[in-house]
């Protein structure tokens, strides 16, 4: 009998070892697997060996799946979560909404913004019994995906959402969610151009910030931002700065290569000679991570700068190979942005046809999108090419239509200008 209940006791500790180990890797997992991929590996074998249930192997598989989705292996990612799936009919919703944020991420990555719009309004009109943080967590990518749909007001009522939850009394909200809900309100003024209300929300995140982490570069990175676009050059470049010494101390080189890009961006508007250095090393460290955002806009920004010094041959062959990236990426605007280069290199040339070719390609996208500032530019290099060409007929036209476009530009500015 006493054998017996050894035997028993035995079996139990072992169980219970078992099941502490994997909760103990799985803790050590989330805690690493976005900037340590040795250990994160490490972290995962321990759990394959210590699964001792389906709950356990659906933990596993999804942690694998969060794996690759931290290493831009959207495919494995998608595979792995769907094998999670099939382990477990009856999920718990934990596990259900980890399984939507994950599904809707890999959508947004890869453009699919509509798409992950839809998982994640589909799983919240279920009314799942999920926490105000991860509802909060959820809204703040419905924000993201439609910041790049171009729905700024949408964006930020979703951003609202998750901000209403934080000010809750007795809510308990992440430090993590807390700092995105304010950055997505950031975000949304932001490109909304009400730079004042993205900065309050911005400085509101900065308490939740460490010295000298990359959040913190970030959000000198968002100052720079704010300060480049209403054309404070000096204080833009002080602060990328700022956030670039951050970033490589920690290097992170997806956000190095942004930082980079976006100080080079600075640098076009008093320093070409200093701009083409910080754009070859944002170019650099994007193709060295394969991170093809960055990479074409870099190829790009060169290309038009090589313009803008009349080396027509490298400009060129710059912005043929960053057009190549954003259609691998189906990056509509870079695609357009890259054909007005083009369009306006071959009208320098003379090369009016095929500045025609171009420009009219740039015409469709820049339709489509609705925006007015790419409308006015293919307006321009359109009528000044026609005209180039002799076709006058055409070229009226075209300055018809970009005259009319100024003027609504310009009213805006204006009204802008009342507004604030």
């Amino acid at each position: 009998m006493r054998y017996f209940l050894c035997t028993l006791l035995l079996i139990y500790s072992f169980g219970a070892f078992a099941q502490s180990r994997f909760a103990i890797a799985d803790s050590l997992f989330n805690a690493c697997v976005m900037t340590d991929s040795v250990n994160a590996k490490k972290q995962l074998e321990i759990q394959r060996t210590h699964i001792k249930s389906a709950a356990q192997k659906q933990q596993y598989l999804m942690n694998k799946a969060w794996y690759f989705y931290y290493r831009n292996r959207f495919n494995e990612a998608e595979n792995q979560w769907k094998a999670a799936l099939k382990v477990k009919r009856n999920t718990n919703p934990k596990f259900q909404s980890d399984r939507i944020k994950l599904q809707s991420l890999i959508a947004y990555k890869t453009n699919g913004f509509a798409e992950s719009n839809r998982v994640i309004e589909e799983f919240l009109n279920q009314k799942p019994p999920v926490s105000d943080g991860i509802r909060a967590d959820l809204s703040l990518t419905l924000c993201e995906n439609y910041i790049a749909l171009g729905q700024y007001e949408t964006a930020k009522q979703k951003a609202f959402v998750g901000y209403h939850i934080l000010k809750k009394r007795k809510t308990y909200v992440r430090s993590a969610v807390k700092t995105r809900i304010f950055l997505a309100l950031y975000n949304a003024y932001f490109y909304q151009a009400k730079y004042d209300s993205a900065l309050y929300y911005l400085y509101q995140s900065e308490p939740l910030l460490k010295e000298g982490t990359t959040d913190k570069a970030s959000f000198y990175d968002r100052i720079a931002m704010v300060h480049a676009v209403t054309g404070k050059h000096k204080s833009a470049i002080r602060y990328y700065k700022k956030s670039i010494a951050l970033f490589e101390k920690g290097y992170s080189p997806i956000l190095l290569s942004h930082s980079y890009n976006n100080l080079g961006e600075s640098y076009k508007e008093v320093n070409l000679d200093s701009a083409v250095v910080y754009f070859e090393k944002a170019l650099k460290m994007a193709q060295s991570v394969k991170y093809d955002q960055i990479t074409g806009f870099a190829l790009q920004n060169l290309g038009d700068i090589y313009l803008t010094r009349k080396s027509y041959s490298r400009a060129e062959e710059l912005n043929e190979e960053a057009t190549a990236v954003f259609l691998r990426m189906n990056n509509e605007r870079g695609v357009l942005h890259t054909r007005l280069n083009l369009g306006k290199l071959y009208l320098a040339v003379k090369k009016y046809d095929q500045s025609l070719k171009v420009l009219h390609e740039a015409l469709v996208i820049a339709v489509k999108g609705e925006d007015i500032s790419d409308l006015r530019y293919c307006y321009e290099y359109l009528y000044k090419t026609y005209e180039g060409k002799g076709d006058y007929a055409s070229a009226y036209k075209y300055y018809q239509l970009f005259s009319k476009t100024e003027q609504k530009i310009m009213r805006s500015k204006v009204q802008y200008n009342i507004d604030n």
